[in-house]
């Protein structure tokens, strides 16, 4: 393995609907071990941490998955930590949601809803980084994670 870079997400507090407990919390944690000489001892500069109000819609995309995908070269891992509320729309597809979620999701118009689509997030970045030989870890500590890793496989 060459090198390993995460992004780690955790969102407790929302803008638009019930915050949760310790999810941003666990982010750190999280951060913590896979930082340190006891855990992963990935290199600070390798992580890029998202954080409540800074985890909106459009910095989990570009300053999170974007910044991932760029720096990760074959035989390089990629983790993804997600803590947060996740929710599914029938059989169709899984949504991360992003800080400034909002009450009246919809899935017509998904980014002005504050989602991030599972299907969108395995198409552009975890299904072109594994097939350019780098090895991808997700990590979901969310509502409906078992509809977001279904997503994943298929």
């Amino acid at each position: 393995m060459k090198n390993t870079y995460a992004l780690i997400i955790g969102i407790s507090d929302y803008e638009n609907i019930q915050s949760l407990q310790f999810a941003d919390q666990d982010a750190l944690a999280m951060e913590d071990f896979l930082s340190g000489e006891w855990g992963a001892n990935i290199p600070k500069e390798n992580i890029r941490l998202l954080l409540n109000n800074h985890a909106k819609n459009g910095d989990i995309l570009e300053n999170g998955m974007t910044w991932l995908y760029d720096k990760v070269k074959q035989g390089d891992r990629a983790i993804i930590y997600f803590a947060g509320h996740g929710i599914s729309v029938g059989n169709n597809d899984a949504y991360l949601l992003s800080y400034n979620t909002i009450q009246e999701f919809n899935t017509a118009n998904i980014f002005m809803s504050g989602g991030i689509p599972m299907l969108q997030v395995k198409r552009n970045f975890i299904a072109p980084m594994h097939q350019n030989g780098v090895q991808v870890l997700l990590i979901i500590d969310a509502c409906r994670s078992f509809d977001i890793a279904r997503i994943i496989k298929e």
